[in-house]
């Protein structure tokens, strides 16, 4: 018998402080994420001010209809308005462009000088009530207007470390609070498994069979799969002989991010499902995608395994906590940087059944579905919209063919929200104060008829300087009210 440890279920979620996804100049980054960091130099060329009227444009009426929640009584009508020309804290406020900070040899090394961080003043101009977090992105999924672009947080854990201790900040709260990040809460599911077992001392192999070790790139390491379980499988019989984890020989814990807000100011993101990533992790990545073309059989078997499995693990989690669950995380990288990594006919045949059947699972029990994807996804956005249901989209990475935020807001901007978009393989950690707040008013000016959350487009390096992330916080709180 396979030797079983005690698994944790929520280390497949999404950890927006430590993924394992690497963007760095020069180098095909890991089999995570697929993508490569050479892309064109950004432009320094500053966009007009923001003078034009837009309209708030609605999500379709089928997504309208999925969400059955009573909406908040302060937000019960649809308000109507424009976008405010400007913020007229603008004008009245010294630019922080560089402030406070003085960078050394090392590259994203930066040593805070002898002085306050000056709090971000409330958005001027703003006729509308203030809005919390879960208030602001429950406005957007409904089809109603904010009173501010919402914001969000994903970076790593080395980054993640030293930003707060820049900022002065022991926790994460506090972070979040003095930056205005709508950074969404979690409740996920620890596993303890029922069955006897023997005692595992090997803590870097996982429930999957997945071994991993810590891989050291420089600035930080990542935990990468250096064993493939069933790497050497031939037939399905041999996929079938695996020892599976099933959902009835574990326990479920329902857990809980730590946080003091309660549930009423913070929206909460719960559940997950990747199978494709995990079918790589299990399979070998190259060998993985031979076997979409070669050996079609063992990866269908693999992915009823890992879909059957996690469709009940979610199930137990929607039964237990759905009334708290505002998002789940629905997820499989189909781009890489300059084209798809498979093709629509594949992705319909291998992936899209079980996507349809986990989605319908989260709508039953009123929960929205948020979708990542990396890279250059366009050609399955119409089935992930229109088949799938997606209702938020994560990340755009515009500078990827087909992602560029002007097209996808003229074909999408009424059916989903757009999360993401702030360029991080060059303009937050190559670019100066002024590129970012460039890209954040070329943005608002992109998005201004669609829905956007206003986040890094993946997780922010270890190499980014700390005053681009603030300044691109800053400029966001600045521009971003909305009238």
């Amino acid at each position: 018998m396979k030797a079983w440890r005690c698994g944790n279920w929520a280390t497949m979620t999404p950890q927006f402080s430590g993924c394992n996804k690497r963007e760095r100049p020069g180098r095909t980054i890991n089999s995570r994420s697929r993508c490569s960091s050479r892309c064109a130099s950004i432009s320094t060329d500053t966009p007009m001010p923001l003078k034009r009227p837009g309209v708030w444009t609605k999500p379709c009426a089928s997504l309208r209809q999925r969400f059955r929640r009573t909406p908040h009584p302060q937000m019960s009508q649809p308000t109507n308005g424009i976008w405010s020309d400007s913020c007229p804290a603008v004008d009245s406020r010294r630019s922080r462009e560089s402030k406070g900070f003085r960078s050394i040899a090392a590259i994203g090394t930066l040593i805070p000088l002898p002085i306050a961080y000056v709090p971000m003043p409330a958005p001027g101009g703003a006729s509308m009530p203030r809005m919390n977090c879960r208030e602001r992105w429950l406005a957007l999924l409904e089809g109603r207007r904010p009173d501010r672009i919402p914001t969000d947080y994903m970076s790593t854990d080395e980054f993640h470390g030293r930003f707060k201790r820049d900022l002065g900040c022991e926790t994460d709260e506090a972070m979040f609070e003095q930056l205005h990040v709508d950074f969404p809460a979690s409740i996920n599911v620890a596993l303890e498994p029922k069955r006897e077992h023997e005692p595992s001392t090997d803590d870097t192999v996982d429930m999957w069979g997945i071994g991993r070790a810590s891989v050291a790139y420089g600035t930080g390491a990542y935990n990468e799969v250096v064993h493939n379980p069933l790497g050497q499988a031939q037939t399905i019989s041999d996929v079938e002989a695996f020892d599976w984890p099933e959902a009835d020989d574990f326990t479920c814990t329902i857990n809980a991010s730590p946080s003091p807000t309660p549930h009423d100011t913070r929206i909460v993101r719960g559940g997950v499902y990747e199978p494709f990533l995990l079918v790589c992790a299990m399979r070998g990545l190259e060998r993985a995608f031979e076997d979409l073309i070669l050996n079609p059989p063992i990866i269908e078997a693999m992915l009823d395994h890992i879909f059957a499995f996690n469709y009940a693990i979610n199930r137990r989690l929607f039964e237990a906590a759905g009334d708290k669950i505002d998002l789940f995380y629905l997820a499989e990288d189909l781009g890489g940087q300059h084209g798809p990594l498979m093709s629509l006919e594949m992705y319909r045949r291998f992936l899209l059944p079980h996507q349809v059947r986990m989605a319908e699972l989260a709508r039953q029990h009123d929960v929205h579905v948020y979708y990542h994807t990396d890279g250059a996804s366009r050609i399955f956005l119409p089935d992930l919209i229109d088949v799938v249901g997606i209702e938020v989209l994560n990340p755009i990475q515009w500078r990827c063919p087909g992602m560029e935020c002007a097209s996808l807001v003229r074909d999408f901007g009424d059916k989903v929200v757009f999360h993401g978009a702030m360029d991080n393989q060059q303009t937050l950690p190559f670019g100066t104060v002024d590129d970012v707040r460039a890209e954040v008013r070329d943005h608002i000016k992109a998005f201004e008829n669609a829905r956007w959350v206003c986040a890094p487009c993946h997780n922010i390096q270890a190499n980014t300087p700390t005053q681009n992330v603030v300044a691109m916080y800053e400029a966001i709180h600045e521009l971003g009210a909305l009238t």
